[in-house]
C-alpha cells in the first residue's frame, strides 16, 4: 500500500470515531459498523478488522502475535489510544473477573451440561458404594467427571 493509500485509510477510519469529548477522558465512540458482539469492525483492503485493534496498530504500531488489544473501560466501541492495552487471553479473562464480567452457566444453565441436579445429587449420595468408573459409565460421563463431583470441583453451588 502506498502512502497515499495508507493516509486515506486513516482519513476513513477517524471519520467514523467520534472525538467530541474534549479534554476529559472518555470513550472516543466507534460510529461505523458492529460486529454481532458489539465490537467495532472496520474493513481494509477487503479484510474486516475490528476497528479497536485497527486504532492500535495506527497509534502503536503491529500488535505482537499471541496478543489482544484489550479495552480499560470495557466499552467494545471505545478506540481512544489511552483506554487500549496488549494483554494475552488470558490476560482477558482475569480483567473480565475482576470486573465481574465473566459469565458463569453451571450446573443445567451450562449448555454442555450431561447431568442434572438429581442425578448430581445421586452421584453424592453413592459416593463410596460404587466406584467412579462404573458410575460413569451409568451416567454416561467420564470418571473424572465423577472425581470432581466428589471432590466438590464441580456442580459447586449445588448443596446435597
Amino acid at each position: 500500500m502506498t502512502r497515499e493509500d495508507a493516509e486515506k485509510v486513516e482519513a476513513r477510519f477517524w471519520v467514523k470515531v467520534d472525538r467530541s469529548v474534549g479534554t476529559s477522558n472518555r470513550c472516543w465512540k466507534w460510529l461505523g459498523a458492529k460486529n454481532s458482539r458489539g465490537y467495532g469492525q472496520f474493513w481494509v483492503g477487503g479484510t474486516s478488522i475490528r476497528a479497536h485493534r485497527f486504532c492500535w496498530t495506527l497509534t502503536f504500531g503491529i500488535i505482537p502475535t499471541g496478543k489482544l488489544v484489550l479495552h480499560a473501560c470495557d466499552n467494545p466501541l471505545c478506540v481512544r489510544p489511552s483506554h487500549l492495552f496488549l494483554g494475552t487471553d488470558a490476560d482477558n479473562n482475569h480483567d473480565m473477573r475482576l470486573k465481574g464480567r465473566a459469565v458463569r452457566n453451571s450446573g443445567i444453565t451450562n449448555s454442555h451440561a450431561k447431568l442434572t441436579e438429581q442425578e448430581v445429587r445421586e452421584i453424592r449420595a453413592r459416593h463410596g458404594t460404587i466406584s467412579s468408573v462404573k458410575m460413569a459409565a451409568e451416567y454416561g460421563v467420564n470418571p473424572t467427571t465423577i472425581q470432581r463431583i466428589h471432590k466438590g470441583m464441580r456442580w459447586t453451588h449445588l448443596k446435597n
